[in-house]
């Protein structure tokens, strides 16, 4: 779970609260999704910054024993909310719009 967030620029960190998903486009990652943050306090950098849902190598259960230095990090997905290529299938599957994504973190309450 992500513990440190932020929406500033720069940042390479994830935001919380309420995403509208967006137009799916071919990015570096391969099919992804663009992100809208609704939330001007905790996300309205979200397409400013790149923030997207795309499939990433890195996870995996491998991927986090690997990084056993590192506290067990999943990988550095700069904020943006990655999933398995599997998950992203599935997700790709099932995807209804309008779609929303909320990103929890305990300090929003």
């Amino acid at each position: 779970y992500a513990s440190d967030l932020s929406d500033k620029i720069d940042s390479l960190k994830s935001s919380a609260g309420l995403f509208k998903v967006q137009e799916r486009f071919n990015g570096k990652h391969g099919p992804s999704y663009r992100l809208k943050g609704l939330d001007p306090q905790l996300n309205g950098n979200a397409r400013k910054r790149g923030i997207i849902i795309h499939a990433g190598g890195y996870v995996s259960l491998k991927s986090i024993f690997l990084n056993w230095k590192e506290k067990f990090r999943l990988g550095r997905s700069h904020g943006c909310f990655a999933l398995s290529n599997e998950g992203f299938g599935k997700l790709t599957g099932h995807l209804v719009r309008p779609a929303y994504l909320y990103a929890y973190s305990k300090d929003l309450q």
